[in-house]
């Protein structure tokens, strides 16, 4: 009688000391050289938000706060000319655009005074405290300047990112424990006992199985290069995972997370998969709460909206039986609570999406233009031809986490989804699906496919795939008994390695210094100053400037530059300038493929420019490549060219850069002619 608790509890710790180094070594992974790119703003997005970050300070009165045109806290226009943070006096007040949650922004902020107010306080104390601290002292002073707040943005795109992998635990232990405890039960009821073996098997698997969802996400690639960006992904995932997680803890009627009830208590008191929820003096407060992480999630992206959705199914568990119209009643009384403390904290987090609703409106309706196609943006052109929904399967399958896990997520999916066709599905089941399947059908069906779009799905996917494993395990051990089991946990073992391993390699890009940098120095070294450098529009420009980087101070800055403007529609005018320009210039840096890649394919929309570039790389027009950089993912001699992936996979943090010299130097009329 003694023997189960005591099994129980060793299990648990058990548990709890795996989730707690899964944890750790989420974290070295997600917060390993978070300076990736040295101070030098690489990435577009990232860049834009922290220009912004630097421009928001605190008002000196209410009223100011609240007037949008004077307020230092209004991301939709440019700081007014008397604000420390302005720097043009001409864009003072003036609108601008800002397509994100005001929500990350403002934390941003938060964080990095809080984090240069304490210290400031270590280095006026100093004395103190022990000379490891001056360090901090150092850094930190400067958090809340532009070249350090992108630190501060991926500190907390990292935590953030470990909070999710906590919520993928839980939800795998609300998805699978229920259905391990509800086999049980039959096992019991067809021999009229529980067998030892079977039980203590289901118990080892049902406890194995959620570590093993929190696992996958741990080392899944595009989660830890997400936690490397100052964005708003990472965020945007914790909330509404966290949203998903309190729906899920709801629908269960686990108003208290630690109010003893094991899965099998919760299964043996259900009926028709209706799970009661348990009296509490606060009955509306899990309610209360999911309405708080689902405005937070709306306040960093709109397009969590989506959020209602497993809200209104969780909403349409315990009911009371009998009486329709209280089960109404208490519907839209629970839907009523969840929404009105979004609201409540969405207004409180983004105020001038209210206070300027034609700004937030407007810009709301650009970002659905650009992700439907109907905006026609150079940087989504990428796009196509692409094919919805498989883009996005074979992009996160193939380079997001790797094949076998990619395979098992969506394969979960599935198996979640027939599931709930079949009438099997439990409630932690149904509030999942209610948000994977509406946002899979939306985000879809986009023109503009970027991966990111991946993350908020990505924990409900592990966590499919983890209940998926579980029904396979059940099911190979009953049809093949031991070799059944072997099979499982060869395919177990080749899944984990694969995605280790894929990690692993991944991390080599930041054990590198990002291409960019590398060129620079190369630039700076090898060409000599006042020559003409080539690059293209809507990319950066190359060299960068190398101010921040520790002891380097370039000696030869001066250079003559110019723009391809490759996106502009194929004309003769446009010949004209590519001629000119080729013909006049020493060197074309390619800062990335951005161009080159996709208009190759849209030989229909620019067949100047495609065949441009198939002659450029060839050496038909005169220039021969002289360097290239690159920081390939690598896993020993191994190294994995991932140039084939979706382009904001690969362009922000290892782009490929190409070096090219005119060698030939090939008159205007040749290279006409040629052209």
């Amino acid at each position: 009688m003694q023997r189960g608790p005591s099994v129980q509890r060793w299990r648990g710790l058990l548990q709890g000391l795996a989730l707690a180094l899964l944890v750790l070594m989420a974290a070295a992974f997600r917060l390993y050289d978070v300076n990736w790119d040295q101070f030098q703003h690489v990435h577009p997005d990232e860049r834009f938000i922290v220009w912004v970050a630097d421009t928001v300070a605190w008002p000196g009165s209410l009223s100011a706060a609240l007037d949008p045109a004077r307020s230092t806290l209004n991301p939709f226009r440019w700081p007014p000319a008397d604000s420390p943070a302005s720097k043009d006096s001409a864009l003072a007040g003036k609108p601008r655009n800002y397509a994100y949650g005001h929500f990350p922004l403002y934390l941003l902020v938060v964080a990095a005074h809080l984090g240069q107010s304490v210290a400031n306080w270590l280095g006026a104390n100093a004395a103190s405290f022990p000379g490891t601290f001056q360090p901090i002292h150092v850094v930190g002073r400067n958090l809340a300047s532009y070249d350090y707040l992108p630190l501060v943005g991926r500190v907390l795109s990292a935590l953030a990112d470990l909070g999710t992998l906590l919520l993928v635990y839980f939800l795998a232990r609300q998805l699978v424990q229920p259905r391990a405890a509800r086999a049980q039960d039959v096992r019991r009821s067809d021999s009229g006992r529980s067998t030892g073996r079977g039980t203590a098997e289901a118990a080892v698997v049902s406890s194995i199985v959620p570590l093993l969802a929190a696992g996958a996400y741990a080392f899944a690639v595009l989660p830890i290069q997400l936690s490397h960006f100052a964005t708003v992904d990472a965020l945007l995932t914790f909330f509404v995972t966290a949203t998903i997680a309190l729906a899920v803890r709801t629908a269960t009627g686990a108003v208290s997370w630690a109010n003893g009830e094991s899965a099998s208590q919760r299964v043996s008191k259900s009926a028709n998969t209706q799970y009661p929820v348990r009296s509490s003096r606060f009955p509306w407060l899990p309610w209360l709460s999911a309405g708080i992480m689902a405005g937070l999630a709306i306040g960093s992206k709109f397009s969590a909206v989506l959020l209602a959705l497993p809200l209104l199914a969780a909403a349409l568990y315990g009911l009371p039986r009998g009486s329709r119209r209280r089960s109404v009643g208490l519907v839209i009384g629970r839907l009523a609570a969840a929404g009105a403390a979004a609201l409540l904290v969405f207004a409180l987090s983004n105020p001038f999406a209210i206070i300027e609703f034609a700004a937030y409106a407007r810009q709301i309706a650009a970002q659905n233009a650009m992700v439907s196609g109907a905006m026609d943006a150079p940087y989504t052109r990428q796009y196509t031809g692409t094919l919805p929904y498989l883009y996005f399967i074979h992009q996160l399958s193939q380079w997001g986490v790797g094949w076998p896990l990619g395979l098992a997520a969506w394969g979960g999916l599935a198996w979640a989804t027939v599931t709930f066709a079949r009438r099997r599905a439990d409630p932690a089941l149904t509030v999942m699906l209610a948000w994977a399947l509406p946002y899979v059908a939306t985000t879809g069906a986009f023109h503009a496919k970027f991966l990111r779009y991946m993350a908020p799905l990505l924990p409900v996917l592990l966590v499919f795939g983890a209940g998926a494993g579980q029904a396979a395990y059940r099911a190979l051990a009953r049809r093949w008994g031991g070799r059944g089991r072997a099979i499982w946990a060869s395919l177990l073992v080749i899944t984990l390695a694969f995605t280790a391993a894929w990690a692993l390699a991944f991390m080599n890009v930041y054990r590198q210094e990002h291409p960019w940098i590398q060129a620079s120095r190369w630039i700076y070294q090898n060409i000599p100053a006042g020559s003409k450098l080539l690059g293209e529009h809507w990319d950066d420009s190359l060299p960068l400037s190398l101010d921040q980087l520790p002891g380097v101070r370039p000696q030869r800055r001066e250079y003559v530059r110019a723009e391809l403007p490759l996106w502009d529609p194929d004309t003769p005018e446009k010949l004209d300038l590519l001629v000119a320009e080729l013909s006049s210039a020493d060197y074309i840096v390619l800062a990335s493929d951005r161009l080159a890649t996709p208009m190759q394919r849209l030989k229909a929309r620019y067949p100047m420019s495609a065949h441009y570039y198939r002659m450029l790389f060839a050496g038909d027009l005169g220039y021969r490549p002289v360097a290239e950089f690159t920081a390939y993912p690598r896993l020993g001699p191994l190294v994995i060219r991932d140039d084939g992936a979706d382009e904001s996979f690969y362009v922000y943090d290892h782009p490929r850069v190409l070096v090219l010299e005119n060698a030939e130097r090939l008159s205007a009329s040749l290279l006409r002619a040629r052209l």
